[in-house]
């Protein structure tokens, strides 16, 4: 038997048929090699999607590059993950809350025993930029929620995140070289399209914005 197919409709109104299970990397590759080379995330009927990820079904599609405002926001959500994984290459034993995207950049919450000050920024900094000279490539991973615990042991903080995923929703972690992360996505096809960034900032934040919780 020959693979299902399913229609792929452009943003221009043209449609093709692919195989079901391709992904938005095997349709850009298919246009041209130079729109893959440049591709970084897509939009699949409306949601955000990483470019290795399999389409089932019919779909709308839209692909883009860094220069738009969805690459950009895909790229400083990566750029959360290649910071935490600087922290806990040079800091060890770190616990890692939440790392989401805002207006003008990105932040990641961290628990850890040693106190990392201003100084320290240059050297995390130096780090990321390392994580993105090594090119690891990003994989997202369904898992059970037995596994997410297991995985997450020593990190009370992303058990508690893992707690609050309601029963019905997939667990998702996404990997970069020796770093995982309980995610639901979607990142940049590896660290290299991470490009400019620099470290302002560390202040003092309660977990989840509560004053009740403890101080990260």
């Amino acid at each position: 038997m020959g693979h299902e197919k399913m229609v792929i409709s452009f943003p221009d109104g043209n449609q093709k048929s692919f195989s079901k299970g391709s992904t938005l990397e095997d349709i850009a590759q298919s246009i041209s090699p130079s729109l893959k080379k440049k591709s970084v995330v897509g939009r699949v009927d409306g949601s955000l999607y990483d470019m290795q990820r399999p389409i089932n079904t019919n779909a709308e599609i839209e692909i883009f590059s860094l220069s738009s405002p969805e690459g950009l926001e895909v790229m400083r959500h990566t750029a959360t993950h290649v910071m935490a994984q600087a922290v806990k290459r040079l800091f060890g034993n770190v616990n890692l809350g939440v790392g989401p995207v805002v207006e003008n950049g990105f932040y990641y919450d961290i628990d850890t025993d040693q106190s990392i000050t201003k100084d320290d920024l240059t050297k995390i900094e130096k780090e990321m930029n390392n994580i993105v000279t090594e090119n690891l490539m990003i994989k997202r991973e369904l898992i059970s929620r037995d596994k997410a615990e297991s995985i997450f042991s020593n990190d009370h903080l992303k058990l508690k995140l893992l707690k609050k995923i309601p029963s019905e929703e997939e667990v998702f972690i996404y990997k970069q070289g020796e770093f995982i992360d309980l995610c639901r996505g979607p990142h940049l096809p590896s660290t290299k399209f991470v490009k400019a960034f620099t470290l302002t900032n560390v202040s003092g934040a309660y977990w989840l914005e509560n004053s009740e919780n403890e101080m990260l």
